[in-house]
């Protein structure tokens, strides 16, 4: 029998243009053959990767709302896996700051973009150029062959690398939703540049467990989707705070605003931001498979379920274990057996599915769910300066 998500696809390209569902549900689906290839399209590129990395003694991991999650989701791994100096640094800091987080010694600017036609990307691409001439280089990881971001790659007079990611990537829909998992899947590529079948491995991995949520869970979440929830809280810790990040936006972004979300670690939770928890807020765990950091999470889920607060807890997890079981209303497993830093790009699949539930669930369009215009595929009304 078809799953929620299956019915959905299965419409009438009449229906679908109708309801605003031609595009979003496609690009969901579509996202563990879009990492297949761009795992085959990254070892491809190896050697050009590892020519830039390896000159360079920091790398700034840059872009702006989405593609700033991508550079959160793989802070962590590429830190540990090169043994380098690496930071996440939106585009729309480096614009503001430039003088400040630019280094003065040689740097990777990764930048990250689904059109590349982003203001404040183009513009730290440049000011990197500008004020650090003898540092920059540069990696551009896109979806669009036909933007701004790709043209810079290619004219700058800096070294730079232009890697395009599989054109299905660059979603029609207004929130990005394969664009981030297939462009975080590519840089975490750069952390196994001598080890392309342990990366080919990995990806394969990531790609069966997403193909089960997405046989598993649409149900389980478009049923969640229909209650009345008005708050959601995402929670993960390093690497998969990254994915907090992003699916805070997913379900704000898609929902036009009407679920406030936030993201936040799951230490950093009990600092405060545990006060935006009421009785109409969905709490979402995106929990750790490493024993010592899962006693952290463990913790916390115990406190949230004392307290009483929350509407329903969900638990985003690689295996459950009776103890999640019994902390969590609502449990989703891939059954998988990877390690934290690498999961961002599979864990997002449930969050983009109750994103797309819930937006339908409102009556919105998915495809464009903001009817003000209020938010657009790409940001608009941004002036740069001359710096």
């Amino acid at each position: 029998m078809a799953n929620a998500l299956e019915r959905i696809l299965a419409q009438s390209t009449e229906n679908a243009q109708r309801l605003g569902t031609e595009y979003m549900p496609r690009e969901v689906k579509q996202q563990p053959d879009a990492w297949r290839s761009a795992c085959e399209f990254i070892i491809s590129k190896q050697a050009e990767i590892a020519k830039i990395l390896d000159k360079c003694e920091q790398i700034i991991l840059s872009g702006a709302g989405t593609s700033d999650y991508v550079g959160r989701s793989v802070e962590t791994l590429l830190r540990h896996r090169l043994g380098k100096d690496v930071k996440s640094e939106p585009s729309t800091d480096l614009v503001t700051d430039p003088e400040g987080l630019f280094p003065k010694k040689p740097f990777a600017l990764i930048s990250f973009a689904r059109s590349g036609n982003s203001p404040e990307g183009n513009a730290a691409f440049n000011l990197a150029n500008q004020l650090r001439p003898q540092y920059a280089h540069h990696i551009v990881v896109t979806c669009n062959p036909d933007g701004e971001l790709a043209r810079l790659a290619k004219e700058s007079p800096t070294p730079s690398l232009l890697l395009l990611m599989p054109p299905e990537t660059n979603d029609k829909a207004l929130a990005m939703t394969s664009s981030y998992s297939s462009m975080v899947v590519a840089a975490q590529g750069f952390a196994y540049l001598d080890e392309p079948d342990l990366y080919r491995s990995m990806v394969e991995k990531l790609a069966q467990g997403a193909e089960n949520f997405l046989a598993t869970a649409p149900d389980v979440v478009a049923e969640l989707a229909g209650e009345g929830f008005a708050r959601a809280v995402f929670l993960g810790s390093n690497s998969l705070f990254g994915a907090a990040w992003e699916g805070h936006l997913k379900v704000q972004e898609m929902t036009s605003g009407q679920v406030i979300c936030k993201a936040e670690s799951m230490l950093g939770l009990r600092h405060g931001p545990m006060a935006v928890i009421h009785d109409d807020t969905l709490v979402v765990y995106f929990l750790s498979s490493d024993p010592y950091v899962l006693k952290y999470d463990l913790d916390l889920m115990r406190e949230v379920k004392a307290k009483g607060i929350g509407h329903k807890t969900v638990a985003i997890c690689q295996k459950a274990t009776p103890q999640i079981e019994e902390l969590a209303d609502v449990v989703l497993e891939s059954n998988t057996q990877l390690p934290d830093d690498v999961l961002p790009p599979m864990f997002i699949l449930p969050a983009q599915l109750l994103a797309l539930f819930k937006s339908l669930a409102f009556g919105l369009r998915p495809d464009a769910p903001s009817a003000g215009g209020v938010i657009n595929r790409v940001v608009q009304g941004v002036q740069i300066y001359p710096y």
